[in-house]
């Protein structure tokens, strides 16, 4: 997207899986290029509900470890 002197360009990691016919593309979002004519910076994209999905699942691992251990 151009607006004036300002290009911004969405940057994301791609996994894609292909067997045969069939096909599976996970796009995830990572960062923002911002081009100016003073300069190119990355913004990057923080996925808030990734790392709140990774910290209790790591809270579920270390309660059941915790919980098969005192047994």
């Amino acid at each position: 997207m151009n607006v004036n002197d300002v290009r911004v360009t969405p940057r994301s990691h791609v996994l894609e899986l292909r067997a045969g016919n069939a096909a599976f593309v996970w796009h995830r979002p990572d960062s923002l290029v911002v081009e100016q004519p003073d300069g190119t910076q990355a913004l990057p994209i923080v996925d808030v509900t990734r790392l709140a999905q990774v910290a209790l699942l790591l809270l579920a691992v270390t309660l059941t470890l915790l919980s098969i251990r005192s047994r």
